[in-house]
């Protein structure tokens, strides 16, 4: 049985598999929870920091989807832009009520 090493996991990543995040993650997502929990001080601040590492990519992310495929997909871009060879079209969405209350 052969192990896939860390940094064969990471060539592939650097190379466009992202696929290969999912075995790193594996590995190590106890540890670092324990390390941002003792950073932190708190495990829900540990939790979320841990979220935000793994659910961010700096630079190019390519999805490709067959010329067949309809779907809703939400796309976001905490800094910089969504640049797409396809037309998006935004629907307004009516904005939600919130209750203030007193006390």
């Amino acid at each position: 049985m052969s192990t896939v090493t860390d940094e064969d996991l990471m060539t592939a990543v650097r190379n466009g598999d992202l696929a290969k995040l999912g075995p790193l993650f594996e590995r190590y997502h106890a540890a670092l929870f324990d390390f941002l929990s003792w950073m932190t001080g708190d495990r829900t601040a540990a939790e979320d920091r841990q979220v935000d590492g793994v659910q961010s990519f700096n630079g190019n992310v390519d999805v490709t989807l067959p010329a067949s495929v309809k779907a809703n997909v939400k796309m976001r871009s905490d800094m910089g832009e969504i640049f797409t060879d396809f037309d998006v079209q935004m629907r307004p969405v009516a904005p939600v009520p919130q209750t203030v209350r007193d006390g």
